[in-house]
């Protein structure tokens, strides 16, 4: 799975990619409206239950203080707002690495899930084909879907599709149901031929 396919890149990704360059093109020293742009970052990667609005009012105060301090004590001015800028540099850093490692465990999670879904996806298909083939042969019409997924089952239980099968063989029934013919979907067992019974 790519990095930009995971749930974080898709929501903070793009955003984040976008601050950096705006940051990286602007000229001189950084301004106060430049940290209070990026203090945006903070709450992109709270759920949306979050008081995200919160969070950022108390860091933007902190960016409003260092600034009115910084016009106060003019002679300080460079040394405030450079420590405010690495202050909420290490912020954006901090989110960015925050996001890198929750897109890595994304892609670790996302790539076995996609493993799984595959391998109950070849699994299906076996069972369906498998079914298939023993309704067509089924001259007398008497498999019922019941029957039909213990048969599957002693077929696919010792395949290469063992991991993906259901625990039982009756879990079976939801994937073969859509294949089956009418009559198989009959409740009760099959009525047996009185010639066999009798022979």
């Amino acid at each position: 799975m790519r990095e930009f396919d995971t749930p974080t890149s898709q929501r903070v990704g793009n955003k984040l990619d976008s601050l950096l360059r705006s940051m990286m093109t602007k000229r001189g020293p950084a301004t106060f409206s430049q940290l209070r742009e990026m203090s945006e970052s903070i709450t992109w990667l709270l759920d949306d239950d979050d008081d995200d609005s919160e969070i950022r009012a108390s860091f933007l105060l902190g960016i409003d203080l260092l600034e009115a301090a910084a016009q106060d004590a003019t002679d300080q001015e460079e040394t405030i707002t450079a420590g405010a800028f690495s202050l909420t540099l290490s912020v954006f850093g901090l989110v960015n690495a925050i996001a890198c490692r929750n897109i890595k465990r994304e892609q670790r999670t996302l790539h076995g899930l996609m493993t799984h879904n595959k391998k109950k996806a070849a699994a299906m298909k076996a069972a369906n084909q498998i079914a298939a083939n023993a309704w067509s042969s089924d001259a007398s019409r008497s498999i019922r879907i019941g029957e039909m997924c213990e048969i599957v089952w002693a077929q696919l239980v010792d395949s290469e599709h063992r991991q993906a099968l259901p625990n039982k063989a009756p879990g079976l029934r939801a994937w073969i149901k859509a294949g089956a013919p009418e009559y198989s979907r009959q409740g009760g067992r099959a009525k047996k031929n009185l010639s066999t019974r009798n022979g």
